[in-house]
């Protein structure tokens, strides 16, 4: 981008000094035309610096979409690579160990945990590229939203600090609520994972979901440094 934005100043300069070396000509041999030449530079001047200006700020836009879409790449990226490695460990400790049932079991059930998180962001990536095409409609039903925190809060507890229980719930059971249920267990998700990564290393993380004047009330709390209480 930076190519084409010297590549766009060097014509504008290059315009620049035709348009004034062709007035200069023009001058030298009719005088009689300087106001007309003046007239229809200034004109002409005028237009090329708008142009110039809406072509700069979308070179810039394209430029800053550009630099988005490869961060948003990177943490992709960086999000897919824990739970593919955590998978691996799994699947590769119950090949190269003699497990009992029970650890067989364990390690089986926090594969399918970081499979689901796999689905869960590449959902997310599908919903993000829908939102901005505008081709999304939100469609909205009633659902078991304690149901929903329970089934999130549970499948991230093995991303937290092994297999310590570091994820403290006080969920009320039945709680529902009418509205775009993948939409709210992207952003339920998106909270917790957030309030784990941020609050160091095997820090407690406290998730309630209660019931007040018939509106539920979700309270994510972490010992991180830049978020307080959040309320949904």
């Amino acid at each position: 981008m930076k190519k084409s934005i010297l590549i766009f100043y060097f014509l504008l300069l290059y315009a620049l000094l035709e348009m004034f070396w062709w007035g200069t000509v023009v001058i030298r041999l009719q005088p009689q035309r300087m106001a007309m030449v003046m007239g229809e530079g200034s004109v002409f001047l005028f237009l090329l610096c708008v142009g110039a200006y809406f072509i700069h700020a979308s070179i810039k836009k394209e430029d800053k979409l550009h630099e988005q879409q490869q961060n948003f790449l990177l943490s992709v990226t960086h999000e897919l690579k824990s739970p593919l490695a955590a998978i691996k460990l799994s699947l590769e400790t119950i090949k190269k160990r003699d497990l009992d049932k029970e650890q067989r079991t364990t390690l089986l059930r926090n594969s399918l945990k970081d499979i689901e998180r796999l689905d869960d962001l590449v959902e997310n990536m599908l919903l993000a590229t829908k939102i901005e095409s505008r081709t999304y409609s939100f469609p909205k039903e009633e659902f078991d939203f304690s149901e929903l925190v329970n089934k999130i809060t549970d499948r991230l507890q093995v991303h937290s600090c092994g297999n310590q229980q570091l994820i403290n719930t006080a969920i009320k059971p039945g709680i529902k609520v009418v509205g775009d249920q993948f939409a709210l267990s992207s952003v339920v998700t998106n909270l917790v994972e957030n309030a784990v990564k941020y609050s160091g290393p095997c820090a407690e993380i406290a998730v309630a979901l209660c019931q007040n004047d018939g509106k539920p009330f979700l309270t994510v709390s972490d010992k991180g440094p830049g978020l307080s209480l959040i309320h949904i």
